[in-house]
């Protein structure tokens, strides 16, 4: 497994996560421009991509990178954009173990998107729409399905109503990414 690949798996299946921020898109609490996990190790952002597709329209897909947002966050900060911390908004409920870990994972794509030609290897997380994450141990309130939302090319869906996670993964088809890459 590569190195960059490793570090986006360590963090999403192991490290304890000190901070989840977000800027929600427009007036949908649920929808952020980016997911920006920050753990003692770095940062992971997680955002959504488009790609065009044969009847041209697009197909959405998750994406995952290392980067140091800090000054952007700063930037955020200072205007009319406010980041919020999931973290910190979801400590004492349920969905706090998330960010502790372990935590279990499962990938899911989207049939018609790879019909259609998004190859199956686009990205770090292999074309994945949708991402489940769930806290191990801690039974279905503390699961997360993080989705490439079609809202806006680089936006992320946080699900945490089981409705709406089951309506996401009920269309898609589960994976397991590949370890080499």
């Amino acid at each position: 497994m590569s190195s960059m690949k490793n570090h986006v798996m360590s963090v999403l299946e192991d490290q304890t996560v000190e901070s989840a921020l977000i800027l929600p898109y427009k007036n949908s609490p649920d929808v952020t421009m980016h997911l920006d996990l920050q753990t003692r190790d770095g940062h992971l952002l997680i955002s959504g991509e488009a790609m065009d597709v044969s009847d041209g329209g697009e197909a959405f897909y998750l994406v995952g990178t290392e980067f140091d947002l800090r000054s952007w966050w700063a930037e955020c900060w200072a205007s009319d954009w406010k980041p919020r911390d999931l973290v910190a908004d979801w400590k004492g409920m349920p969905l706090e173990a998330v960010w502790k870990g372990p935590r279990a994972l499962r990938f899911f794509y989207d049939p018609e998107d790879r019909r259609l030609g998004l190859p199956p290897q686009q990205g770090i997380f292999e074309s994945a729409a949708a991402i489940e994450i769930s806290a191990q141990g801690a039974g279905t309130q503390a699961v997360v399905v993080l989705y490439a939302s079609t809202d806006c090319t680089f936006s992320v869906e946080i699900a945490t109503v089981a409705e709406r996670q089951q309506e996401i993964l009920g269309l898609l088809t589960e994976f397991r990414p590949s370890l080499n890459a």
